[in-house]
């Protein structure tokens, strides 16, 4: 395109826009009215803080906590049937004694650390990484609020984390978690997990 052409365009252009402007400002648009409303339901006058019935289930707006949701858990069974998250650990040595090829073989150090205190350890590392950052006391009993990372986790008496660690007790200072790798009862302070 040359020169000539391209200016052609543009005053064809601002014309347009120049038309479409001024067809704008002499006719502004106007959103219509209703004289009456015609909608013939049933009327109910509502306020502006009106707060919802406590036996009603009402969505989260206006800045209210349902506290049933928290307080009315639902009841389920401690057992788990099959743990899909963690497999059995499967032996290097086929039933005839053989050693399999490819398997990998343990890293031989000078040290070796006994399997029971290795697994304290890692349940004391797992632990170290949670946070407390409050609780909730209901009738119900105690709510806990711990934070691991981006995760938040809410905790009751009996409740599960991991699949690995059982709720024992919760009393306002004290945890009590059964850890299901060592078998034993670990006893943590809350107020040392802020």
């Amino acid at each position: 395109m040359e020169k000539g052409q391209k200016k052609i365009i543009l005053i064809i252009l601002l014309c347009i826009f120049a038309f479409s402007l001024a067809y704008r400002l002499t006719h502004p648009f106007k959103q219509e009215r209703v004289e009456s409303l015609t909608y013939q339901g049933n009327a109910r006058s509502v306020t502006g803080k009106e707060r919802p019935p406590k036996d009603v289930e009402a969505p989260l707006t206006g800045g209210y906590v349902r506290m049933d949701l928290l307080n009315n858990h639902l009841k389920y069974s401690r057992e788990v049937q099959r743990n899909i998250f963690f497999s059995i650990p499967q032996s290097n040595v086929s039933p005839n004694g053989v050693e399999q090829r490819g398997a990998l073989q343990p890293v031989k150090t000078e040290q070796t650390i006994p399997l029971e205190v290795a697994r304290r350890l890692q349940v004391q590392q797992e632990l170290n990484d949670f946070k407390s950052f409050g609780y909730l006391e209901s009738d119900e009993g105690i709510t806990l609020f711990l934070e691991r990372g981006k995760q938040i986790l809410v905790v009751r008496k009996g409740d599960r984390i991991d699949g690995k660690y059982v709720i024992k007790d919760i009393t306002q200072d004290e945890l009590t978690i059964t850890a299901m790798t060592i078998n034993e009862d670990v006893h943590i302070d809350i107020s040392q997990l802020d």
